[in-house]
């Protein structure tokens, strides 16, 4: 078909049959004819996350030179940076990466909710275990650290006190409610986003607005 529109779809097909590998090939043949289209960009670097790292930030590199202003892929970019668990974890990156997203592309409503979620781990969580990373980081630093076992090791035990921090903070939601999102939600209701998958998972109803959401 000459519709990306099918091919996207064939694409989220495979994917909610668990065929990733062939979702990403499907992904790529769509690409030899749908070269700009950002959406088919943006699902290729998600499905490149099963092959690590690296392949991901080939593939995300490929394709903000393929579509440099599409808001869909800065957005997957700025995923991989937000992954607190990948070696590319980097909060300003993301910052960065979805300042792009939301001013290219401010239909695309994943942007607005992964800048929520930046705004989350910037105002509440990374400041309830910067303890612990500064903890880790002495550690790291120490010369009793030799080898990677041991990096794995440090890692490893302050990850796990600070996610039972984490864990307790939780209950505590009022903290949570007193973050300053205003700004955030007045650029969203004025952008009027309208397709995302997390999008379309925060809705309560079909016809919410932005400002609902």
């Amino acid at each position: 078909s000459s519709d990306w529109k099918i091919w996207l779809e064939s694409v989220n097909v495979e994917i909610r049959c668990k065929m990733y590998n062939r979702a990403a090939r499907v992904a790529c043949e769509a690409l030899k004819i749908h070269t700009g289209t950002g959406r088919l960009w943006a699902a290729l670097v998600q499905l490149r996350h099963r092959e690590g790292e690296e392949a991901q930030l080939r593939a995300l590199r490929q394709s903000l030179r393929a579509v440099p202003k599409s808001g869909e892929v800065w957005g997957e970019g700025a995923r991989v940076h937000l992954n607190p668990f990948s070696p590319m974890f980097d909060l300003e990156r993301a910052d960065q990466h979805l300042i792009f997203a939301t001013k290219f592309t401010p239909q695309y409503g994943d942007s607005f909710l992964e800048t929520l979620r930046l705004e989350l781990m910037q105002k509440w969580v990374v400041p309830g275990v910067q303890a612990f990373i500064d903890g880790m980081e002495m550690r790291l630093k120490s010369p009793g650290v030799v080898n990677v076992s041991d990096v794995y090791s440090i890692v490893g035990e302050y990850a796990r006190v600070a996610a039972t921090t984490l864990k307790s903070n939780l209950l505590r939601l009022d903290d949570v409610k007193k973050i300053d999102t205003y700004s955030l939600e007045l650029r969203c209701s004025n952008a009027d986003p309208n397709y995302g998958k997390l999008w379309f998972r925060c809705r309560t109803q079909p016809a919410d607005t932005a400002r609902n959401v």
